[in-house]
């Protein structure tokens, strides 16, 4: 069982939160991270590699549990099916896998982990950066003053006050860019399943971490293989779409963070829409857009989550919020 460790970059376009249950984010969770590539690796097994995933509740939390798997009165338990798998294959990895196969255990859980099985990886955080967002240099108004609501101009000052800096508006939050880890485990878990995932995502745009609705966790998953080169794609069977909009018009100098074009989005989108597009409390949403960054672009990104028993946002929505979004290219729009 010869140990693989690799370096694994999340080269941010926006940076992370990974916040503990008291919603701070003094230090970067590996618990966040590895459950951000739990999720991923899950959605490539099931649409890439149409393999079978583990089951969810109703919060959308992992619900496989091993002991529900075992039936000891017909020798069905992971010990005794283990003990046989061992006198036919010499790799021992090989034999767990191929024992909890048997039991029916999917393959995501397998690897990271469910109630009675520990996962076979874990992460070293190596390196990172820091960066810091003050309420005073967010922008509120901006692309909101496009919209006139009851003959008042929108603002998303309340919304971010509340919900993300909890009112405490005099303390900078603490952000993470750049990040970079140490995944480590064995070759077979590594060469079986690991590799081709992270092959086939190196250099895509996914969502990791926390207060992705607010613009942040946009990053670039790739090995630590000096690429700097980001390849977008725009459609996996109609569950994740991406889009880079160029040229927004801003000169207010000031930061503005994806919830408010995603606010934008909400308030120029049919009411009947709204729900199930941009989610309820509670729920996720679909649509996600990225803070704009400095070469005044943004990320429109649009994830049909394939385990969410929902409908799906058909190719046409997203083009409509595409085309509202490049509307805000115009001169007229400056904050």
């Amino acid at each position: 069982m010869a140990k693989k460790e690799v370096l694994v970059k999340f080269k941010t376009i926006t940076p992370l939160w990974t916040g503990d249950a008291w919603q701070n984010n003094r230090e970067i969770r590996p618990s966040s991270l590895v459950g951000s590539l739990r999720f991923w690796f899950a959605f490539y097994w099931e649409i890439v590699k149409n393999g079978t995933t583990e089951k969810l509740d109703k919060s959308g939390v992992p619900k496989e549990n091993l002991s529900e798997l075992e039936n000891p009165k017909e020798n069905k338990t992971f010990r005794e099916i283990l003990r046989k798998k061992i006198e036919e294959i010499d790799d021992f990895d090989e034999a767990i896998d191929e024992t909890l196969d048997k039991l029916g255990l999917s393959v995501p859980s397998r690897i990271f982990g469910c109630t009675g099985w520990k996962s076979r990886i874990k992460i070293e955080i190596k390196d990172f950066e820091e960066e810091y967002i003050r309420f005073d240099e967010l922008e509120f108004e901006f692309p909101l003053n496009t919209i006139q609501q009851n003959g008042n101009q929108l603002s998303s000052d309340f919304w971010i006050r509340k919900s993300l800096f909890k009112n405490r508006t005099d303390n900078p939050l603490k952000f993470f860019k750049n990040v970079k880890i140490k995944l480590i485990a064995t070759d077979y878990w590594w060469d079986k399943y690991l590799n081709d995932f992270f092959e086939y995502f190196k250099d895509k745009l996914i969502l990791v971490g926390g207060k992705n609705s607010f613009g942040f966790g946009f990053v670039n998953l790739s090995l630590d293989n000096n690429q700097d080169k980001l390849v977008i794609f725009h459609s996996i069977d109609n569950f994740l779409k991406i889009e880079k909009i160029t040229n927004i018009t801003y000169s207010g100098g000031k930061n503005i963070l994806g919830f408010n074009f995603k606010y934008f989005l909400r308030k120029k989108e049919n009411r009947n829409f709204r729900k199930n597009n941009f989610g309820e409390q509670g729920k996720s949403s679909k649509i996600y857009v990225s803070n704009l960054l400095e070469n005044n672009s943004i990320y429109l990104l649009l994830l049909n989550n394939p385990f969410l028993e929902e409908r799906e946002i058909p190719q046409h929505i997203f083009n409509k919020y595409v085309n509202w979004l490049k509307s805000l290219n115009g001169d007229n729009n400056n904050g």
